[in-house]
């Protein structure tokens, strides 16, 4: 192989390539997030390849946008892009993330968690003990007639699974009281669904048939003491014209009666 004049002999970009593979199996080896984005183009590219791979929740399928927000969100919290796709949901527009995630993210923070853990979990209650770093203790406390006060009971996974949504309820009401600074506004999808329901306060059944009377009685009385109708004056009658009493009539000249043959003298 022939020499340039600048001295090259054409080996410089496989040389170049070779040494850039192993440089990237380097940054591999060394580093296990080497495929996250390290820009908003890349973030990009890859929320496009996720939407339309099949991995993804049905909720970002076919979402790339979608998912583009979760990435930049778990990037926020420190998370991969797997482990924001795994821990965030999608809830009627709304990013939440799953109870555990949250008790996590605190945790991680030695600097200012000292703990966060259970101390009694059972299908009746659950009571996390909660401690900044340089400050006291506190505890908090989930049970299942909070979640029934909530609404929460009548749902299917509450039946099945009381403890461990017990369990998730107390930790993420213990994160935001002691650790707003890390956990605030992070919320579990099930936190979401009941701060957008209706939970007005309902009278029991007792109550609502006794007040269902009073209504009906104030109706009707009401219904009776209605104001009546303003009467519309009734129309001015025009008098009737005066007639005219009728020309007497002359009467008939009296006849005199011819004589008869015996009257004729």
């Amino acid at each position: 192989m022939g020499v340039d004049e600048n001295g090259n002999d054409g080996s410089a970009p496989t040389k170049a390539l070779a040494t850039r593979s192993e440089e990237d199996t380097a940054a591999l080896r060394a580093d296990p997030r080497a495929f996250e984005p390290a820009d908003i183009r890349q973030a990009q590219w890859i929320a496009a390849q996720l939407a339309r791979s099949g991995l993804v929740a049905k909720a970002l399928t076919n979402k790339p946008e979608a998912i583009f927000g979760v990435i930049v969100l778990g990037r926020e919290l420190g998370l991969t892009v797997w482990q924001s796709l795994r821990s965030i949901y999608v809830v009627d527009g709304r990013a939440t993330m799953s109870a555990a995630l949250i008790v996590g993210l605190c945790l991680s923070r030695r600097d200012v968690c000292a703990y966060l853990s259970p101390v009694e979990t059972t299908a009746e209650r659950c009571t996390y003990a909660a401690k900044r770093v340089g400050g006291p203790e506190a505890r908090f406390s989930f049970s299942l007639a909070d979640a029934a006060r909530a609404g929460l009971t009548g749902k299917d996974v509450w039946q099945k699974y009381p403890a461990a949504m017990l369990l998730a309820r107390a930790g993420t009401m213990a994160a935001r009281a002691m650790f707003p600074d890390l956990a605030s506004g992070l919320y579990d999808p099930s936190e979401i669904e009941l701060e957008e329901r209706d939970v007005t306060p309902r009278p029991a059944e007792g109550e609502a048939k006794t007040e269902s009377a009073a209504l009906s009685t104030i109706k009707r009385k009401l219904a009776s003491a209605q104001m009546p109708a303003p009467q519309t004056p009734a129309a001015k009658t025009t008098p009737a014209a005066k007639t005219t009493p009728a020309a007497k009539t002359t009467p008939a000249p009296q006849t005199t009666p011819a004589p008869t043959e015996e009257e004729i003298p």
